[in-house]
């Protein structure tokens, strides 16, 4: 008589950027058996997602000084406030993205801070100085409006410095969930609590949470990295993922 004996096996995928795909030889699939799921083990990625990106169209700005207009165009990367103020400081009074060591920050011609207590963007221009938000997407981080802005003014809308990526969603095309569309291709979902720049890594110490896996014989892997809009984001960094493979195999 034929019994079913559990099985689970592991993939290691490392991936460099927000969208891989693991091929095996055609030759060579990896063929489950019975009742077969997916579902991940342990991850190792770096906090480094970009709120700002050609990607996002939110990497574009013009700002007026000494009666002309110049276009600034910010470099992909995390930024917070007070650092995309320095930067764009830099960029206009001394054509620079980043400092000599010896070298210190100009004088500010236009700040943007926090209002804390609201949670607003305040922007403080000197006389002359104008900031035109009418291009690309920039004005939505800041909580700002797409216009021109020629005196100083507080933000109307809450900012959202972060772009909507306070979780990030693992997602992969052997995931099945069938009852929840929104997230049916999600294998992993990751609430990113770390310093920017640090590593965000877990290995699961309690049984794994698993998927129904679309394909009994996998000839890819794709894995994506999303924000909760299901956007693919401007990550270039390494990843590492260790993916469980869960099923039944029947012998005699």
């Amino acid at each position: 008589m034929s019994e079913f004996v559990e099985q689970i096996q592991f993939v290691e995928l490392n991936m460099t950027g927000s969208n891989h795909t693991l091929t095996f030889p055609s030759n060579e699939p990896i063929v489950l058996g019975e009742n077969a799921e997916i579902g991940l083990k342990s991850y190792m990625l770096w906090y480094v997602f970009p709120n700002i990106s050609e990607k996002y169209e939110n990497n574009i700005v013009k700002i007026k000084h000494n009666g002309e207009w110049k276009t600034v165009k910010i470099p992909d990367g995390m930024y917070e406030i007070d650092t995309l103020s320095r930067f764009l400081n830099r960029k206009i009074l001394l054509g620079k993205d980043t400092l000599n060591l010896y070298e210190n920050d100009p004088k500010s011609i236009l700040n943007l801070e926090v209002d804390k207590s609201t949670f607003h963007c305040i922007v403080q221009l000197d006389n002359g100085v104008e900031i035109d938000f009418t291009q690309g997407k920039l004005y939505q981080l800041l909580g700002l409006e797409p216009k021109i802005y020629s005196t100083s003014e507080r933000g109307k809308h809450f900012i959202n410095i972060t772009r909507n990526l306070d979780k990030l969603y693992i997602r992969c095309n052997l995931v099945d969930r069938k009852h929840q569309y929104e997230l049916r291709d999600v294998l992993y979902s990751i609430n990113p609590v770390a310093v920017p720049g640090e590593a965000i890594m877990a290995e699961s110490d309690h049984p794994i949470e698993f998927y129904k896996c679309k394909n009994r014989v996998i000839r890819e892997i794709n894995i994506r990295l999303t924000d909760a809009n299901g956007m693919e984001i401007a990550y270039k960094e390494n990843v590492n993922l260790k993916i469980a493979l869960h099923h039944y195999v029947k012998v005699k």
